[in-house]
């Protein structure tokens, strides 16, 4: 299978229009221990995909993800991963990765994670989210399945930052393998926060001083 043909073949696939102005780069890279890592071009249209290709050990009907600007906030990043097959060993990293996210606070980022079809030699998917490169949740699956985690991001108090949406696919040769796959990152603002005790006790007695200066004044 020629890997390399991807450099010359790729193409980014603008599969959606970006509904709010998004500064963000979208790429998709492809790693294979043996084999020459690669990364498409990048798309600032807030969707990417790679066409049917072959590399490493693997072969692709399609890679594909969508980001916040075609989206919309709550969504961060959507991965698809559909018909990845192999008759060979080897173990298969894809990297849906989109730079320059639009930032708004503190967010709970939920990461579902699905496997639709594992099949043959395709034994074992990890999927995992990573926000600013730290991870955020991981999952891994030895058949058909979904697995929702949510975890606390701190993102500060705006500016941008990175996701990713990661599969690990393993095969172990000998028949056909096949695998679809999908991830889904999505956030949702902070609410406004509850006041701490301390807080409130303080506020209390404000209120009261407030109270006794205008008896005074009566």
């Amino acid at each position: 299978m020629n890997y390399l043909r991807y450099a010359a073949t790729v193409a980014v696939v603008l599969t959606a229009a970006p509904l709010a102005a998004n500064a963000s780069l979208m790429t998709i890279s492809l790693s294979e221990p043996g084999f020459t890592s690669v990364t498409s071009p990048s798309s600032s249209t807030g969707a990417i995909g790679i066409p049917p290709i072959s590399f490493g050990t693997f072969t692709f009907n399609s890679v594909s993800g969508q980001d916040q600007s075609a989206l919309a906030i709550p969504s961060i990043l959507n991965a698809q991963s559909l018909n990845i097959s192999s008759t060979t060993a080897g173990v298969l990293t894809i990297d849906v990765k989109s730079t320059g996210l639009t930032g708004f606070n503190q967010v709970l980022g939920t990461s579902s994670f699905a496997v639709n079809t594992l099949v043959g030699s395709i034994t074992s998917v990890t999927e995992t989210t990573l926000i600013n490169g730290t991870q955020l949740a991981s999952h891994s699956f030895t058949g058909i399945g979904t697995n929702v985690q949510t975890t606390p991001v701190d993102l500060g108090s705006g500016g941008t930052f990175t996701a990713d949406n990661i599969f690990v696919i393993t095969s172990i040769g000998g028949v056909n393998g096949n695998a679809n796959l999908t991830i889904d990152l999505s956030g949702t603002p902070a609410s406004t926060p509850v006041p701490e005790p301390a807080s409130l006790a303080l506020l209390s007695v404000g209120l009261i001083g407030l109270g006794l200066a205008r008896k005074r004044r009566a």
